[in-house]
């Protein structure tokens, strides 16, 4: 299977067995979200008429919920302050699902909080409440031990680092883990930040955004080909597996020692690009760790990135929206409605737990007529998905039924 076909195949296999420890900076997500109907009197501003305010999981703790709502066991490790904010996060990660064990207290450190003001749907004002000083060597090793327990403690498929540049990732601290997770096999895969991209030499891949790669590279972030070109340098003088080079708009790029892929962009509609680099990491991570190679892991990232930028703050891509992200993609390029046994309950599942009413309609062999046509849309009519399931296999059938409006799914056995 190639392209598409292996990133489906994965998605309906399901990621339940694999197992992916993610360390880096931790931070809480806040949003205070209001209605705007006027500017202050007293500055050219918007009045923001307070409604209520959320919290959510940011930098690697959203990678790590990312990976969560894939099915993927999760373990998460980084630094907290001692504060009432470091409580806030840990409570949070627990209503998620997520094991709060690798949230260790960091002497001196407040917990890095990222407050969003939202009218009408709209980002206003970003608030960052943080500190970037390396933690101690002593909390350092703290934390490497209880990556070094967690690894010896069962499989793990893949590690991440996802460097926000709040102090954790110093060069000793990244050649560490590179050591820790080349003495247990495991790829370690890497969110950059910061000019110093050499401190994570002997990891397997990275990827970067333009903004990062611009930085490290003195390139500008104008201009694509010339990112390109130092992509492809850093893959080769760091010999890694594979950089994966994210474009916002442009889409990314795959490079590794024999190849360079462009992969267009998913985005139909932006509303929100928070958490979406994480989802990216969190997917890209996940196919590769189920089999695919970085080409095909990088389309689906991209795929689920998509789905993460229509929706306002940092949420996490399930894999209900990815299996029906890719059914539509499929049928978006012309492919017919027509699918196998093994996906038709997964498709279906996943529509009804994002609202869908799904009706489905069983046919022995029978050809297509007027009376046919008026029946299956009447039935049809009692939700708002319509599946045909063929009792046997008839291709002319299949195809006809495929090619009406209200006809959802064609499933052929």
């Amino acid at each position: 299977m190639h392209g598409w076909d292996a990133a489906k195949a994965a998605v309906l296999r399901g990621f339940t067995h694999l197992h992916i420890l993610v360390v880096g900076d931790l931070m809480l997500d806040r949003y205070i979200w209001g209605s705007v109907t006027r500017i202050s009197p007293e500055a050219p501003v918007p009045v923001v008429k307070y409604q209520r305010e959320s919290e959510m999981l940011g930098g690697a703790a959203n990678v790590a919920h990312n990976l969560l709502n894939l099915g993927v066991k999760t373990s998460l490790a980084g630094f907290v302050g001692e504060d009432a904010r470091g409580e806030t996060l840990r409570s949070v990660a627990r209503a998620r699902g997520l094991d709060a064990s690798g949230f260790l207290t960091a002497t001196g450190l407040r917990t890095t909080t990222k407050t969003r003001i939202l009218g009408e749907q709209h980002q206003l004002l970003r608030i960052d409440d943080e500190t970037t000083d390396p933690p101690s060597d002593v909390d350092q090793k703290r934390l490497l031990d209880w990556v070094q327990k967690r690894l010896q403690e069962g499989k793990c498929d893949a590690i991440i680092l996802s460097d926000y540049a709040k102090g954790l990732a110093t060069p000793a601290f990244c050649q560490a883990l590179v050591a820790l997770a080349r003495r247990e096999g495991v790829p370690l895969h890497i969110d950059p930040k910061g000019r110093d991209f050499d401190k994570y030499r002997g990891a397997t891949s990275i990827k970067p955004n333009r903004g990062e790669m611009a930085l490290y590279s003195g390139a500008s972030p104008e201009v694509g080909e010339e990112l390109i070109d130092q992509a492809k340098l850093l893959q080769s003088n760091m010999n890694l597996q594979f950089v994966a080079l994210t474009l916002g708009g442009e889409g990314a790029v795959v490079i590794d020692a024999t190849r360079v892929e462009k992969i267009p962009t998913e985005a139909k509609e932006v509303f929100d690009v928070s958490g979406a680099g994480d989802t990216t990491l969190a997917t890209m991570v996940t196919a590769l760790a189920a089999g695919l190679d970085p080409f095909e892991s990088v389309r689906l990232a991209s795929l689920a990135a998509a789905q993460v930028v229509a929706h306002v703050g940092s949420t996490p891509v399930s894999m209900h929206e990815l299996l029906l992200a890719l059914y539509e993609r499929a049928r978006g390029e012309g492919a017919r409605k027509l699918i196998g046994v093994g996906e038709a309950e997964p498709i279906a599942a996943a529509w009804r737990a994002t609202g869908e009413q799904v009706v489905v309609v069983e046919l022995g062999p029978e050809a297509l007529s007027a009376s046919l046509v008026v029946s299956l849309k009447r039935k049809g009519e009692a939700g708002t998905r319509l599946v045909v399931k063929l009792a046997e296999p008839d291709s002319d059938l299949a195809t006809s039924l495929a090619s009406l409006d209200f006809v959802d799914a064609v499933v052929v056995p």
